[in-house]
């Protein structure tokens, strides 16, 4: 069934009948929400996704942000180079119907009114043969005949708009209220965890709080928050950390350690036990994978995910250990199919070893995700020397960030970088079931790898190529804060919520 052809809105206001005030509200230039006709739900959610796809690979549309494919709405980004919302409109498939901005209303919220509906309560006496034939003599139908007595969302008339169509309900004596039909998103009130320092964790949730001193930017951090309340993790995805060990005794990170069942996993010595000797390791574990909601420390950007602690020498460690180490995940990869494996590599080589960069490549042709740092030496890649093996085209290469969004000094830039993540201040678990602030893009890079595994929690039928493409497609501009640094950041701070959320739309296919 085909919906009414409805009008852009030219008036953006409606009377509040029933609280006897005018609501006027502003369409927001960065969101479309587009409707899908009803149809079958396997057919609705296929075209829905048809359409979603469609809408991303056009110039002015960037790709879905909040849907709803059983109901058939879709909220879709718009690219801030858009001449206008008319025109980013034109771009939507042809499987979507209607659609107009999002709107602020009075009080500063965002709503997402569906183009082609409205809901009307008519007053308490008024038969329902009556109430009907007044939608009828309007030129509406029911979409949905509510469980309220009385309460419908009814269809726009073709040709109208919601505004136009609410004022005309209104003007009824019959009708007690007419306002949009309006879809929420997000709306569970998350709870944060009752991790005791969750607060310091501003690379998880920045609301502009004072860490070590220095106050950061709202909103400038991965979202966690939000993309937990789709996923906080699978056991079935891996993170590897590919480092200096980690305290397997940890009271933060234990309960969430792939069981070992005698393997080596130590690649620097012959104990075979990859117990931390430093405390580089155990704190990006933390970063990526510790346990959330225990009431202890911190949570990782994963805590539902579990960990596989490789220990390598960063300090005078063999480059051909570091081969055997990725070697050793990439073979699980092969070999585990109900599995996901993303490898966290938070270190360097002082060149290009050739069998490091050929296990990254068979580790990527073997399906699992591999993320490097793209280092601390203050350089531009574009014009100093590269740092390898970061930059090499199979590896997600992170660069760092601080609280106020801005390129960590210290963090290495350019082209060859993939992404950005939260680098300074970091809090993250280190030896002795102990806490410790860090800084280095080997902070950012779990974040990062935190990141993917919930994007692989959200849809296990993913290959690790849509893994990064969602990770790349999904990240928040960094531009305005960055100036200077266009193209040199990767494409972006990376962003959870968005991220599972794309992944969720693709769907099994």
């Amino acid at each position: 069934m085909t919906k009414n052809k409805v009008s852009q809105p030219t008036e953006f206001s409606y009377v509040d009948k029933y609280q006897n005030r005018k609501i006027e509200f502003s369409p927001k230039a960065d969101e479309l929400v587009a409707t899908i006709a009803p149809r079958p739900e396997v057919e609705a959610e296929s075209a829905a996704e048809s359409a979603i796809r469609s809408a991303s690979e056009t110039n002015a549309l960037r790709g879905l942000s909040r849907f709803n494919l059983k109901r058939g709405v879709a909220v879709i980004r718009v690219a801030a180079e858009a001449e206008s919302l008319s025109v980013a409109s034109e771009g939507l498939s042809s499987d979507f119907d209607n659609a107009i901005p999002s709107f602020v209303d009075s009080d500063g919220l965002t709503r997402y009114f569906l183009p082609d509906e409205v809901t009307v309560q008519f007053n308490e006496g008024v038969s329902e043969a009556d109430a009907e034939a007044h939608i009828e003599e309007i030129g509406s139908n029911i979409v949905v005949k509510q469980r309220t007595p009385g309460y419908y969302t009814i269809a726009v008339p073709e040709g109208s708009d919601i505004f136009a169509t609410i004022a005309l309900l209104n003007a009824s004596p019959l009708v007690m209220f007419a306002e949009a039909s309006e879809i929420g998103f997000d709306d569970a009130q998350i709870q944060k965890p009752n991790d005791t320092r969750f607060d310091e964790l501003w690379g998880l949730e920045n609301t502009g709080q004072i860490v070590q001193g220095v106050g950061g930017k709202s909103g400038a951090d991965v979202s966690a928050l939000e993309a937990w309340d789709t996923t906080v993790g699978d056991s079935d995805v891996i993170v590897v950390v590919i480092d200096t060990g980690m305290d397997m005794d940890h009271e933060d990170l234990s309960s969430n350690l792939v069981p070992r069942n005698g393997e080596d996993w130590d690649f620097a010595d012959t104990d075979g036990s990859p117990d931390d000797e430093g405390r580089h390791g155990t704190h990006v574990c933390g970063t990526a994978a510790a346990v959330s909601d225990n009431g202890k420390g911190i949570s990782g950007v994963a805590p539902g995910c579990r960990l596989m602690p490789l220990r390598i020498n960063l300090t005078a460690g063999m480059n051909a250990n570091r081969a055997d180490a990725i070697n050793f995940a990439s073979a699980k990869a092969a070999n585990s199919p109900s599995e996901k494996y993303v490898i966290n590599c938070s270190w360097r080589a002082s060149g290009n070893f050739t069998a490091i960069l050929f296990a990254i490549d068979t580790a990527v042709t073997r399906g699992a995700v591999v993320v490097f740092a793209a280092g601390n030496a203050f350089r531009d890649m574009d014009v100093d020397p590269p740092q390898f093996p970061g930059v090499h085209p199979n590896a997600i290469c992170v660069a760092a960030l601080d609280s106020n969004n801005l390129r960590a000094d210290f963090s290495n830039i350019g082209a060859q970088v993939d992404v950005s993540a939260p680098g300074v201040s970091i809090l993250s678990s280190v030896p002795s079931s102990d806490y410790e602030f860090l800084n280095g893009t080997s902070m950012a890079a779990p974040h990062v790898a935190g990141v993917c595994a919930l994007i692989w929690s959200a849809n296990k039928g993913l290959t690790n190529h849509q893994v990064r493409d969602i990770l790349e497609d999904n990240c928040d501009d960094l531009s305005t804060d960055n100036p200077a640094l266009a193209g040199k950041l990767g494409r972006g701070r990376v962003n959870a919520a968005r991220a599972v959320t794309a992944a969720v739309a693709m769907g099994t296919s």
